[in-house]
């Protein structure tokens, strides 16, 4: 008996690595000292926060019965900064209570249960930690109008370093600024609910996927 229940432990394991792929999270380092270039000549952009956007996506649920969570979350504010047409600095402040859920019709209780849940002490604690917010330490230009982004990200008071790829297009009067989907591993800002390692971290998923897309105008 004993060892047909440690065969159905492992053929359950194989099936649930197999099924359950980890998607590449983004290496999260020490918060760096933000950039405190003096020069008065930089252009600076305020970010439109109601034609500006952050996506994120979420996943619960073991094998065959994942589900995905997709929203949104707004910005309060943020700016850009440029110096000689390139990209040198900026920073955005994101209220984390005005996160929504759209995979689940906003009719239903699910929505209000999961926005609540998302909002309190198990993971961003937006009572205690109202506000998310990134600041741009370094930048690095690359071809095609990319560029390779680097920022303290804080969430609940933690402050980590992330590196991401966004692509930058500058006019005369605005900023466009366009992040393709990466992901963040929750547990480097303290959300450890529900990350059980006996159930390899996939009773609900470490990784938290980010989607960003700035408008920001001349000042």
């Amino acid at each position: 008996m004993k060892l047909y229940n440690l065969l159905a432990l492992a053929i359950l394991v194989s099936v649930f690595a197999c099924n359950n792929p980890t998607k590449k999270t983004l290496e999260a380092g020490n918060a760096q000292a933000e950039i405190t270039d003096s020069t008065t000549n930089k252009n600076f952009y305020q970010v439109d926060t109601l034609k500006s956007s952050l996506a994120w996506e979420g996943a619960e649920g073991l094998l065959s019965i994942v589900k995905t969570h997709n929203g949104l979350l707004s910005l309060s504010s943020g700016n850009l900064q440029i110096q000689n047409d390139t990209l040198v600095g900026g920073s955005f402040t994101i209220p984390l209570k005005t996160l929504t859920v759209l995979d689940i019709p906003k009719q239903e209780s699910k929505n209000a249960k999961l926005v609540k849940h998302l909002l309190n002490e198990d993971f961003f604690d937006a009572q205690k930690f109202p506000e998310a917010n990134f600041v741009i330490t370094k930048i690095i230009t690359m071809p095609k109008d990319s560029s390779l982004i680097t920022g303290n990200l804080t969430l609940k008071g933690i402050a980590k370093s992330i590196s991401f790829k966004a692509k930058i297009t500058l006019t005369d009067s605005t900023i466009t600024a366009s992040v393709p989907k990466f992901y963040i591993n929750r547990k480097n800002w303290g959300i450890h609910y529900r990350t059980d390692k006996s159930f390899g971290d996939e009773l609900i998923r470490p990784e938290i996927g980010i989607l960003i897309n700035l408008l920001a105008h001349k000042k």
